[in-house]
């Protein structure tokens, strides 16, 4: 294809789609009450829809009444059915087919060979077996009447038409089955080229069914439209075809825009910018879409109400005494107006830091916080880091926080802004353990130094010095009694601690003491312990190894080496105690190995012959050749493999070994083991 042809081609292929999208006319723009006229081209059959608002929805140029609002009139045209004689009343021909048109009557009738066909009015006519009257006008109009092909895809009808190119075109046709047996199985063809689905003919004989699809024509100017059967067999695979229709059809829109005609007064209320400068900007394509205008593209903008100012900008400065004017291009139905309040931003005045002790609740409703507005405050809230929202009264925060501040006023205008609140620590407050005292004085014992603590609520002068931590107390009844010692920390928060305190009148002195016949055992060894403690009732052992007994005379057994202490803590039925401790020394059970092979390479690893275990406090080692000579002995340090300073022979060697353990006792060891290298 040479260039002048291509561009011949493009340009007959924009004309015609220009034309197609043409065809219901142009979309129509109007005032609300007004009417209009569609205008479509001329075609045989027009349907345009919704009808409700038409003159007549089956003519090219309807009048348009009544719309109230904005419309899409659909459109849809046909031309006339291009086949001829595809209903078949003009008997047999206009068609093309690679059956045989039958001309002797067989034993069933003029049909009584496969592969034939007739034109006829009956397919009992034809065929004694075959049942079937025409698709629109029975038992008076004709169909064609086919007996089934021995072979597949085969040709039943075919007819060529001239067609537009570009153009959109229907294609049908009914099929029936003139017996039940192996239905014939049917597919449209067009330029050798097979379109739509298949079809296969009813399961039931006198029964029609429709062969539908559509075919664009792009560059075509002529179709060969035929009916091919899939199916194969003269046993059953009959059927009749009728009714072939081929037209071309279009489908449009016409919108009918309908414009309001009300001349709209808007007044905006908004907030300056955030600078707080007493201006902002509006965006037009803002204004558009709040007040449900037409698009931007659509509206000019205007300073004057003559419209002679016009603004080129989407988005403008606006103060107090802006105004602007819209109106729609190429329209006149109406013209809105927009005029312009603004509100100043409500700025917070607060003190930005604020500090509590930790429990202490905060109130933010008491907060110092003033506004630099005009306009009511309308919303007032308070959030934490995770924008959960903190009650007015009672916040108490574990750790130091920022809190965010928004409000906003009756117009909507808002500020935001945050304090932090910091949280500081309570001061450690350590009034002592609980003390027995067997008489009337004892001394205090609490954790602290003055003149950060001191005691308080002491309001019978029990306390000699309120400020000394180790004050003595003295009482004047016997009984139990609580003491406060308060400290204040750096940041001015204050806590305390309490200490009970119980006197007695018994002054019998309660004497700890338990027996330990040995301060070094083996480990997994059964120690027993007697108490021999005096004036004493309860009784209260602590082996050191987190586990404890309330017996008289336990017995305990460690599981792992080590240095642990025995406490004994016994009292009195006054509660008066006194304690001992001992200490003992859990040592590893006795375990000797000795390697039955080493390689003194000197690669670091296995180089030397040398005694192994727990338990040992030392050994004596002496190693002898084959012939019984002693080529080795030490104390406490292994062989290396060498004999008068030089290597051994691989080979077999002997060793003796005495070993004393951790309690003192000898073991005698006899062996032999592997020299390699």
């Amino acid at each position: 294809m040479n260039i002048k042809t291509l561009l011949l081609f493009l340009i007959i292929s924009f004309y015609c789609h220009y034309a197609l999208s043409q065809v219901a006319g142009e979309d129509i723009s109007i005032c609300k009450g007004e009417t209009c006229q569609l205008n479509s081209s001329e075609f045989e059959f027009i349907q345009w829809s919704p009808t409700v608002y038409l003159s007549n929805p089956n003519i090219s140029n309807p009048v348009v009444s009544g719309l109230e609002n904005t419309t899409s009139f659909a459109f849809q045209a046909s031309s006339s059915n291009i086949i001829v004689n595809g209903d078949f009343e003009s008997g047999n021909n206009s068609f093309t087919t690679n059956y045989s048109s039958a001309t002797t009557i067989g034993a069933w009738g003029l049909l009584s060979s496969s592969s034939n066909y007739a034109i006829t009015n009956s397919g009992n006519a034809v065929h004694i077996n075959f049942q079937g009257f025409d698709h629109t006008n029975p038992p008076i109009g004709q169909f064609m009447a086919v007996n089934g092909s021995l072979y597949s895809n085969t040709v039943v009808w075919c007819q060529e038409v001239d067609v537009e190119p570009n153009t959109n075109y229907n294609l049908s046709a009914w099929v029936s089955s003139l017996v039940t047996t192996n239905p014939a199985e049917l597919r449209f063809r067009i330029n050798n080229e097979f379109v739509g689905p298949s079809y296969y003919a009813p399961n039931q004989t006198n029964t029609w069914e429709q062969m539908y699809t559509s075919w664009y024509s792009e560059v075509q100017t002529t179709a060969e439209i035929c009916i091919i059967n899939l199916a194969s067999g003269d046993n059953g695979n009959d059927f009749g075809i009728d009714d072939i229709t081929f037209n071309s059809f279009y489908s449009d829109t016409v919108l009918v825009v309908v414009n309001d005609t009300n001349y709209t007064s808007h007044f905006i209320e908004m907030c300056e910018d955030s600078a707080s400068s007493g201006k902002n900007i509006i965006n037009f394509d803002n204004l558009v879409n709040e007040y449900n205008l037409e698009s931007s593209d659509e509206i000019n903008w205007y300073y004057d109400e003559e419209l002679n100012t016009i603004l080129n900008d989407s988005i403008i400065e606006i103060n107090d005494i802006t105004k602007i004017y819209a109106s729609k291009i190429d329209n006149s139905c109406y013209k809105p107006t927009f005029e312009f309040k603004l509100h100043s931003k409500p700025k917070m005045i607060f003190s930005t830091i604020d500090e509590i002790c930790l429990n202490e609740q905060y109130n933010l409703s008491e907060l110092n916080m003033s506004f630099q507005t005009d306009d009511n405050i309308s919303l007032l809230n308070f959030y934490d880091a995770f924008e959960m929202q903190i009650p007015l009264t009672n916040y108490s925060p574990e750790l130091s926080t920022d809190i965010y501040i928004y409000c906003e006023t009756e117009f909507g205008c808002s500020d935001s802004s945050k304090m932090q609140l910091k949280v500081n620590p309570l001061p450690i407050v350590d009034a002592g353990e609980d003390l027995i005292f067997c008489s009337n004085i004892g001394h205090l014992n609490a954790e602290g130094i003055y003149p950060n603590g001191n005691w308080i609520n002491d309001g019978f002068n029990y306390i000699t010095d309120i400020n000394n931590p180790e004050s003595e107390v003295i009482v004047y009844e016997t009984g139990e009694y609580e003491f406060y010692w308060e400290e204040t920390n750096e940041y001015g928060c204050k806590n305390y601690d309490t200490v009970n305190v119980k006197f007695t009148a018994q002054h019998d002195n309660v004497n700890a003491e338990f027996q330990l016949n040995e301060d070094r055992v083996i480990v997994g060894t059964d120690i027993q312990l007697y108490n021999t403690s005096s004036n004493n009732i309860f009784s209260n052992w602590n082996f050191g190894n987190g586990t404890s007994s309330n017996e008289q005379n336990p017995k305990i057994t460690y599981d792992t080496i080590g240095f642990y202490e025995i406490k004994l803590i016994v009292s009195n039925e006054f509660g008066c105690k006194d304690s001992l401790s001992r200490f003992i020394h859990v040592n590893p059970q006795i375990n000797i190995h000795i390697p039955n092979c080493f390689t003194p390479n000197d690669d670091g690893d296995n180089d030397l012959f040398d005694v192994y275990g727990d338990g040992l406090t030392e050994y004596r080692i002496q190693i002898f050749n084959r012939w019984g000579e002693n080529i080795y002995q030490n104390n406490n340090v292994g062989w290396d493999g060498k004999f008068k300073s030089k290597l051994c022979q691989n080979g077999t060697y002997f060793y003796k070994i005495e070993v004393i353990d951790i309690q003192n006792k000898t073991h005698y060891l006899f062996g032999q083991f592997s020299l390699l290298r």
